[in-house]
């Protein structure tokens, strides 16, 4: 996804969570769901398009290092700062 490439995934865990069938990728559970969507995307360069750009800004919107740095970048402060108090390890 992060790639713009459609994706069909398995219909389990967190995929549930990111795969919006039919929006920003496509849910499969069962063998006949997996020819299906696969094949609808290999015939439709439109619908791989559209999924494929989908996809893509989810992860950016989601899960890119521009949404999360912050916190990250929180983190590692209040690390060094613990660390600098003498209060590393400390609960």
């Amino acid at each position: 996804m992060a790639c713009g490439v459609p994706v069909v995934a398995s219909a389990v865990g967190v995929n549930r969570e990111i795969v919006q069938d039919g929006a920003n990728g496509f849910l499969a559970s069962t063998e006949d769901e997996w020819v299906a969507k696969l094949g609808r995307l290999l015939v439709d360069r439109e619908l791989r398009q559209r999924v494929g750009e989908a996809g893509r800004r989810t992860i950016d919107e989601r899960y890119s290092l521009r949404v999360h740095a912050p916190t990250l970048a929180a983190t590692l402060r209040g690390v060094v700062e613990r660390s600098r108090s003498g209060g590393a390890g400390r609960r």
